[in-house]
């Protein structure tokens, strides 16, 4: 153990440029094998999972997720015609992709999605 010591103090840089070329080499490894993304889940025999199965065998149209889209004008309101019809626009879209079931519009009636505009520039906090 001794003379490993010594060596690695002696040839430190080598050494060093050993560790970077096998951590490279790790990653590597491990991005070209398996699956990169996961989008089945499931936790077998817990709560959950079984109110996940009953929603979607009951309910299909309400097991999915929810998303929210926000939307901010650069200049003016959102419901200037500009703005109003960008906002559309990308709504027509979302609402023909493969896995949404449903869009609320913010501008469909009755609906209070879209917030009074605020003064100045939000503040962020730590």
């Amino acid at each position: 153990m001794l003379r490993l010591t010594r060596w690695t103090m002696a040839h430190r840089r080598l050494v060093a440029v050993g560790w970077v070329v096998a951590a490279v080499a790790v990653l590597a490894i491990s991005s070209s094998v398996g699956t990169r993304k996961a989008n089945n889940f499931s936790l077998p025999n817990t709560g959950s999972q079984r109110a996940t199965d009953l929603l979607t065998g009951r309910f299909p149209a309400q097991a999915g997720d929810a998303d929210q889209i926000v939307f901010q004008a650069r200049t003016g309101k959102l419901a200037d015609p500009a703005n109003r019809g960008a906002v559309t626009t990308m709504i027509a879209r979302v609402s023909k992709l493969p896995h949404v079931a449903g869009v609320v519009s913010p501008y469909a009636s009755g609906s209070k999605a879209i917030s009074p505009p605020t003064v100045g520039m939000p503040m962020l906090l730590p």
